[in-house]
């Protein structure tokens, strides 16, 4: 089964205030990336990968935003 506009919606806010609680700012050009995708996760009925470089904090950003709800979204901050 397919998520919702609104199922998204939720996943993306959730993912905005972790975003916001570690102190990252769209000021950061992975994070403006992050943000134009999870825009596009919001707004079309496909799933999304992840996988920005953060070269500001020497990491990563990985995850998969999937349109099943089978699946749940994850988006990590790794080591490169």
């Amino acid at each position: 089964m397919k998520r919702t506009k609104e199922q998204k919606k939720l996943v993306v806010i959730t993912i905005i205030k972790k975003i916001n609680e570690l102190q990252l700012s769209p000021e950061y050009p992975a994070i403006k990336e992050l943000y134009k995708l999870l825009k596009e996760y919001q707004e079309n009925d496909y799933s999304i990968n992840i996988n920005i470089k953060f070269p500001e904090i020497d990491r990563k950003i990985i995850g998969i935003l999937p349109i099943n709800t089978k699946n749940e979204p994850v988006i990590k901050l790794v080591n490169n």
